[in-house]
């Protein structure tokens, strides 16, 4: 089967089962899982239904798939607000997009050095400052909250607000880690030659992406299609740019989908159109993620670490964020981030060697998947509220039917 084909057969297949029902939500927790495995079960190191070849031929579409989702998350980002409430839930983002950051990174750090100390395989090319520099990039990957979980119905709307506005905005971490992590691991290239340098690069040319978009894609309600055309072709040529100069390509779809966030643009480019295509694309690039996925027990090790870890701060900064525990479901706060793979799929992308050899992107899944499923367990719907009909003026009498 030529990789054309594949690929049109998983958008068809993502976009009917895309759909939204009653059981959305519930459906789209055990997506992430569900799709690695189907992926790789179908690879040549599962039942060898999808060749190897036809796999390769498929790393472009990962790419650009991974660079749009990162354009649509990028682009929801509230543009701020200079009150009190909005200061407020700034601050309160920073501290917590910090404080599990922080705490995860000493937690991957302590996992991979005990790793190192057992001889594990990637121990032969890890010092101490690679492994630093993969602790920052796994433990800031992973940080983020799912948007879909925080939009959820809860008990207590406040809390649920913050929540809201929380995933809204705490991807930045892992898009921020990336820079950080190609800095204290840089590759032989002339784009890494200074510390600096590759960082800058990657929000210049999302900055210059921002400026073009606007200049072409106008800022008027009749240039709506336009927008989208501009933004769709910006979006590949992000991703040819940036694997021709050995960049993550999601890191800068994000930084230009979060850059057109503060403009009048983004209104024109989120419409309901739009991000309608986040959802199929998203299960088109796990199920082909998964056929390029390869375990080692190492990286497994790692995931399953990072993903209990993970559960563990969440549990600590739970009452913090939703100020009652009681009446804060814990799986809006819990579920995974929608651009943790495709972030680093993007970066595993721009190391030597295949996807299939990347710890990073092997403990990423494995670590999202065990998150997703013990989110899965503890989610509950909330009770819907007793109404009275008797305290509605419009509503009729019980046994009475509505007059014509």
């Amino acid at each position: 089967m030529s990789a054309i084909l594949v690929l049109l057969a998983l958008l068809a297949v993502s976009t009917l089962a895309s759909r939204k029902g009653a059981a959305a939500f519930v459906v789209t927790i055990i997506t992430t899982p569900l799709l690695l495995g189907i992926g790789f079960l179908l690879s040549a190191r599962g039942l060898a239904f999808l060749p190897q070849t036809t796999a390769d031929a498929l790393l472009p579409a990962i790419r650009v798939g991974a660079a749009w989702l990162a354009v649509l998350v990028g682009l929801r980002a509230a543009r701020p607000r200079f009150t009190a409430r909005g200061v407020r839930r700034t601050a309160g983002t920073l501290v917590v997009c910090i404080v599990t950051w922080g705490a995860l990174t000493g937690g991957v750090f302590g996992v991979l050095l005990l790793l190192d100390v057992l001889g594990g395989s990637h121990a032969a090319d890890s010092s101490h400052l690679t492994a630093l520099g993969a602790a920052l990039l796994l433990g800031g990957i992973v940080t983020g909250s799912g948007y879909q979980a925080g939009d959820e119905g809860h008990e207590e709307p406040m809390h649920a607000h913050f929540v809201v506005f929380l995933s809204r905005h705490d991807e930045i971490t892992g898009a921020v880690a990336i820079l950080v992590a190609i800095v204290l691991w840089p590759l032989d290239a002339p784009v890494y030659g200074d510390s600096w340098l590759a960082p800058a690069v990657i929000l210049g040319l999302a900055l210059t992406m921002t400026v073009a978009n606007l200049l072409i894609g106008g800022v008027n309600q009749d240039s709506t299609a336009n927008a989208r055309i501009a933004l769709l072709g910006q979006s590949v040529f992000a991703s040819g740019l940036a694997t021709a100069m050995g960049l993550p390509d999601a890191a800068i779809a994000f930084f230009f989908g979060a850059f057109l966030a503060f403009t009048p643009q983004a209104m024109l480019q989120l419409e309901r159109g739009l991000l309608a295509t986040e959802r199929p694309v998203r299960m088109a690039v796990l199920a082909l993620v998964g056929a390029h996925l390869g375990f080692t027990w190492e990286a497994v090790a790692i995931g399953v670490s990072l993903a209990l870890l993970r559960l563990g701060v969440k549990m600590l900064l739970r009452p913090a964020v939703g100020g009652n525990g009681a009446a804060f479901p814990l799986h809006s706060f819990l579920s995974s981030s929608g651009l943790a793979i495709p972030f680093a799929v993007s970066f595993a992308m721009t190391r030597p060697g295949g996807l299939s050899e990347s710890f990073v992107l092997t403990a990423v899944c494995v670590a999202v998947s065990v998150s997703d499923l013990i989110t899965f367990a503890l989610w509950r719907r909330p009770p819907a509220p007793d109404v009275d009909v008797a305290v509605l003026p419009d509503a009729p009498a019980p046994g009475q039917g509505v007059a014509a």
